[in-house]
């Protein structure tokens, strides 16, 4: 069999093989449609797949084309993929190119302060938190990640305020909850660490990291039997899940 993809502006491709292979094909002329008509979510789904390299490609060629007008999420996503390579400063470059693209786009600050929080810099990382803030008041995940900042300090009272911040924007969001709940345990405070996560468990029954930190406040505490329990509903919601072990 033969199938040919188009793209406008693009040389035709032409895709042969047997029925046995029709996945493969049709995998195949929609990543070359995809690409060509929609690099920068094609990039993303390389990300997500962590494939580095070849989201880096699909990047650069992207902003050299100027066929995207999002500039900034661009080198937004390239700070991302080098933040994930922990080529911190080589990222921190992008963010500041996006930043001069389009100055009011709040995520970038955010991407920015989560590479300065893996270094250690809190307090630039603060800065950069302060900043998302101004731009987006509003964005759960700026102030979740700000509450970890403060958690990385051993500054729990503040960052148990931050994570009630995210809750107050969207109360059905898993983190800041086992975030609240990291802290509570930090302090040794079991009981209300153990009602955080099951505040937790009521919104999600299926995180497997819930049970697995639930099952960590019944260990400190010595609960073993308690602990084991939760660690096989870790378990069982994802085998995989290395923590429970």
């Amino acid at each position: 069999m033969k199938l040919t993809s188009r793209v406008l502006g693009t040389p035709p491709k032409i895709y042969y093989g047997s029925l046995k292979n029709l996945d493969s094909i049709l995998h195949k002329a929609a990543k070359h449609i995809y690409e060509h008509t929609d690099p920068f979510t094609y990039a993303l789904f390389l990300y997500f797949n962590n494939q580095l390299d070849d989201c880096i490609d699909t990047i650069q060629r992207c902003i050299l084309s100027n066929k995207n007008k999002d500039t900034h999420l661009g080198y937004n996503l390239w700070g991302l993929v080098l933040h994930k390579q922990k080529k911190y400063d080589e990222a921190i470059d992008k963010f500041i190119k996006s930043k001069k693209i389009k100055p009011w786009y709040a995520q970038t600050y955010v991407n920015w302060g989560a590479v300065l929080r893996d270094q250690g810099k809190y307090k630039e990382a603060i800065e950069k938190y302060q900043e998302a803030s101004e731009i987006d008041p509003h964005s759960a995940l700026i102030y979740n990640n700000w509450g970890l900042v403060l958690y990385d300090q051993g500054k729990y009272d503040d960052a148990i305020e931050k994570f009630q911040e995210t809750i107050n924007i969207d109360s059905q969001s898993i983190p800041p909850y086992i975030n609240w709940g990291l802290a509570l345990l930090d302090q040794e405070k079991y009981p209300d660490a153990i009602e955080k996560y099951k505040e937790a468990i009521d919104i999600d029954l299926l995180f497997a990291p819930t049970y697995n930190n639930l099952g960590v406040v019944f260990y400190k505490q010595k609960k073993y039997e308690e602990a084991i329990k939760e660690y096989k509903k870790a378990l069982n919601i994802n085998p995989k899940f290395a923590g429970a072990y």
